[in-house]
């Protein structure tokens, strides 16, 4: 079972001269032990679909329109997956800058 599972993310920004689907449809898994690498050309929603997980959208005027997170087994849909970075799950110092220079995966 994966440590964390997205599947169809969806968040949209509304603004006066429309909507921008910033992230349109993303899936992906990621396994004990598996680094993930997103890449992907500017624009093309890297950083919002991680802000989108850690719930750090602003809304308004960004909106989670559609999809599901599960986090190490606990289902949330439509609501983000709040992953805060401390020293017990390794996201912080120097260990987390050690484990992101390696990725054993890399989606784009």
């Amino acid at each position: 079972m994966p440590l964390l599972e997205i599947d169809n993310l969806k968040t949209y920004f509304h603004t006066r001269n429309g909507v921008v689907k910033a992230v349109d449809d993303v899936s992906f898994t990621v396994e004990k032990g598996e680094i993930l690498g997103i890449v992907g050309e500017s624009g093309s929603g890297k950083s919002v679909t991680v802000h989108t997980l850690m719930g750090l959208v602003p809304q308004p005027p960004g909106r989670i329109e559609g999809g599901t997170a599960s986090v190490l087994h606990v289902d949330r849909q439509h609501t983000p997956a709040v992953i805060k970075p401390t020293a017990a799950n390794g996201l912080t110092g120097p260990a987390a800058l050690a484990r992101a220079s390696t990725c054993s995966r890399v989606l784009y």
